[in-house]
């Protein structure tokens, strides 16, 4: 039933946010300055907030094994996501699919989804799994989207330090030395800090409702290779981590995470990447149309998930 309603709510939010957004209610540009708020301002407060806890000893080894798991998991999904990438000869599509299968959409729709499944425990690890994949994340695009040249050339621009650390990567950082120094903040900033975070959730969910209400949906006929990530991302990848976390031996609410973090949407960024950096309009639209169909189907599939996850690790 948590999972149902869960569902239910995520779904409600985004067909919001989607149906404002077709209706032209907000001011032109409001989504970009609603993605910077959310991922600039009440995103890192999140995340301080869910590492200021008391400092447990007895955790280090728990959160190695949880950048551990963060790193095979992205390693895994690279994987399938290139062999997918090699099935679609190379192409676009192909590219969009790599992209896809390695970066879900873990801010505007994990935080919300683990902190509901999870409580503050399952917030604090999928926090600190964020942060391999955060870094790759700014770091791969330009690696993932950009195509060779007749004569083999793929020149790149060297990498920015401030591209890296962005807000979210500092805030891990910050929330982690609070953690490890066993810093608690003053009552009154915790509670500015939780009064953020609590607007994260609703309003990174929200946006996604209005992100999808500008994409082309009636290019997904004509996208017939992005079911292959539609596939991937909500049932192969889960079923593969579950399958291989249980022969690890993993402790639950990590394989938990790990799972959740497979079965998510792919990344809404995906067809801004592909526009900046392949320059390409159809490999944007296609991006497009593999963020609205993992999106509606996740929708679905993620209460599914988590109902299988609470029933085989017990």
């Amino acid at each position: 039933m948590v999972e149902l309603n869960l569902g239910l709510e995520i779904a409600l939010f985004i067909a919001t946010g989607f149906l404002i957004g077709k209706l032209n209610f907000l001011p032109e540009k409001f989504d970009k300055g609603l993605s910077r708020l959310v991922i600039n301002v009440l995103l890192p407060c999140l995340i301080v907030h869910s590492l200021n806890i008391e400092f447990d000893p007895e955790q280090l080894k728990k959160l190695a094994q949880t950048l551990l798991i963060s790193v095979g998991t992205l390693a895994f999904l690279f994987i399938m996501g290139q062999v997918f990438f090699y099935f679609c000869s190379k192409d676009a599509s192909g590219r969009v699919v790599r992209y896809g299968m390695l970066f879900s959409n873990f801010t505007f729709f994990g935080f919300p989804l683990v902190e509901a499944l999870y409580g503050a425990s399952g917030l604090f690890f999928f926090t600190v799994f964020t942060l391999p994949v955060r870094i790759i994340y700014y770091i791969s695009p330009i690696f993932l989207f950009k195509p060779e040249s007749d004569n083999g050339d793929n020149k790149t621009k060297p990498l920015s330090l401030r591209g890296i650390f962005t807000p979210p990567v500092i805030a891990i950082f910050v929330g982690l030395a609070l953690y490890f120094g066993n810093v608690r903040l003053p009552d009154f900033l915790s509670h500015a800090l939780n009064s953020a975070a609590g607007a994260c959730s609703p309003l990174g969910l929200f946006l996604c409702g209005i992100v999808l209400s500008r994409l082309e949906v009636k290019r997904i006929l004509h996208s017939p290779k992005i079911l292959l990530l539609l596939f991937g991302r909500a049932l192969i990848a889960p079923l593969c981590v579950i399958l291989i976390s249980l022969l690890l031996g993993i402790e639950p609410l990590l394989v938990k995470i790990a799972v959740m973090y497979a079965s998510l949407p792919a990344s809404s960024l995906m067809p801004t990447f592909a526009l900046k950096y392949e320059g390409s309009y159809e490999t944007a639209a296609i991006g497009s149309v593999g963020v609205f169909t993992t999106t509606v189907i996740c929708i679905v599939t993620l209460p599914l998930w988590s109902m299988i996850l609470e029933r085989v690790l017990i």
